[in-house]
């Protein structure tokens, strides 16, 4: 299935370096655009006065799977792990990602296939190929920040996957470590650099 005249396919992990792509748009009408220092910016256009609502740079991107594709290319064994979680059809998947995005006490952290944290594009790079990449929903309020569940993702883009950003900052008043997290919509387009 061709999307916007482009030759990329739903559901497939585009082989081209990421340094290649300019921005991917989602059906909600976000922008991400990836920046010359590797990092992404995600924006959007406000209908009403047509003005551009601008987010701070995140320092990773990741493509996570909706629930069908993760289903149905890992067989049994995933759905039979994700009823386990709960998630037993696409409406409990997304409000499961949702709810550990938004939620106090909860987050979604970047990790390898070996557990180490990945905070920026350049880090998913290094190790998509050889260990893979998952996002792990954390809930900190368990003994020792337990692992509810974890999802493999990629770091290049996906037609039909669902974006996760994130990015770390000391808070400006208080100095304190902070951190910024969005699951965004379904990437629905994904534009080269000419």
């Amino acid at each position: 299935m061709k999307a916007n005249s482009e030759e990329f396919e739903i559901g497939n992990v585009e082989n081209i370096p990421n340094s290649d792509i300019k921005e991917v748009v989602t059906a909600k009408g976000s922008i991400y655009s990836y920046l010359d220092d590797g990092r992404t910016q995600r924006f959007r256009v406000v209908k009403k006065d047509s003005e551009k609502s601008k987010k701070e740079p995140q320092n990773v991107l990741v493509y996570v799977p909706d629930y069908l594709t993760l289903t149905q290319r890992g067989g049994q064994t995933w759905i039979d792990y994700l009823d386990s979680k709960g998630m037993d059809n696409p409406g409990t998947y997304q409000q499961v990602l949702n709810e550990y995005a938004q939620t106090s006490g909860k987050t979604i952290r970047v990790v390898s296939k070996k557990g180490r944290q990945l905070t920026t594009n350049t880090e998913v790079f290094e190790v998509e190929e050889e260990e893979g990449v998952f996002i792990a929903l954390i809930d900190r309020c368990l003994d020792g920040n337990k692992t509810f569940v974890t999802i493999p993702v990629t770091g290049r883009p996906v037609l039909g996957f669902f974006t996760y950003d994130a990015r770390r900052f000391d808070d400006e008043k208080t100095g304190e470590p902070m951190k910024e997290q969005h699951i965004g919509n379904r990437v629905i387009k994904i534009v080269k650099r000419n």
